[in-house]
């Protein structure tokens, strides 16, 4: 019985499923603008610059601290439920280990 099912795959080589690319996507306008400015050195630029810089970089050093409380809670969460879950799973490997392991055994080496 010959099999005449075959699955072509036209798409892009090195593309991961369901990732779609950007087009044109280099960061908002703003954040191009302070990491043009960064490449300036500092008493080159004006104090509207300077203000705009500044403002610019607190708001991202705020959001990365949004941001890594958010992850340290989950992957808090997740470490406790892991616990929990891997200590359930041994508990029930040892029990029933300590039951039916012996007795498999003889029976096992008795029939040989």
């Amino acid at each position: 019985m010959t099999n005449d099912f075959v699955v072509k795959h036209y798409g892009v080589r090195g593309m991961r499923w369901g990732v779609r690319k950007k087009s044109g996507s280099r960061g908002s306008k703003d954040y191009r603008r302070s990491r043009k400015l960064l490449k300036k050195p500092l008493k080159d630029l004006s104090d509207d610059d300077l203000k705009k810089l500044n403002s610019r970089m607190q708001l991202e050093r705020k959001a990365r601290n949004l941001d890594n409380r958010a992850i340290s809670k989950g992957k808090r969460f997740v470490a406790q439920v892991l616990v929990g879950a891997a200590s359930a799973v041994a508990t029930t490997l040892l029990i029933k280990g300590a039951t039916k392991g012996p007795s498999y055994l003889a029976k096992k080496v008795l029939n040989n």
